[in-house]
């Protein structure tokens, strides 16, 4: 299945269409600050689309639902992402950082969190990554890889 990126003013279907297909390379790429150095310019070259370069998009981005691309990410079941969004933009300390605490407290329009969408949907990892983030301020664990 391919997911069609579409440029906006900021960015901001493009980072929700890659937190809902887990591209956490594009997300990172979408979240970073303009700069001119080499570096943006690759980034940049990433994330062109039909010869427009996407804007840096908002964290706080919401879909029709009204979800946050951490509401997308935890019900999709991307862990990485999920913990990248709380640990490395929300400040590695989500029980007392404002940023973190902020964005696993935002609602979609049905009043449900990112812990209730991963909950509803089953997503078991990333239930557990959010519940200990809610519970604790040490270090969450980091995930176990699946035994097939």
């Amino acid at each position: 299945m391919s997911m069609m990126i579409t440029s906006t003013a900021t960015g901001s279907l493009a980072l929700l269409e890659a937190a809902a297909a887990g591209n956490l390379p594009m997300v990172q790429a979408l979240l970073q600050p303009p700069t001119v150095t080499k570096e943006r310019r690759q980034t940049q070259e990433a994330t062109r689309h039909h010869g427009v370069f996407l804007a840096p998009a908002s964290l706080y981005a919401r879909n029709r639902s009204g979800g946050s691309i951490l509401h997308v990410a935890a019900a999709q079941g991307h862990l990485d992402l999920v913990r990248y969004l709380l640990l490395e933009v929300g400040g590695n300390d989500c029980k007392n950082g404002k940023l973190c605490r902020h964005m696993m407290s935002l609602q979609n329009l049905q009043g449900q969190t990112a812990l209730q969408l991963a909950q509803l949907q089953q997503q078991h990892d990333v239930v557990a990554f959010l519940e200990h983030c809610t519970a604790t301020t040490e270090p969450p664990p980091q995930p176990h890889p699946s035994v097939h």
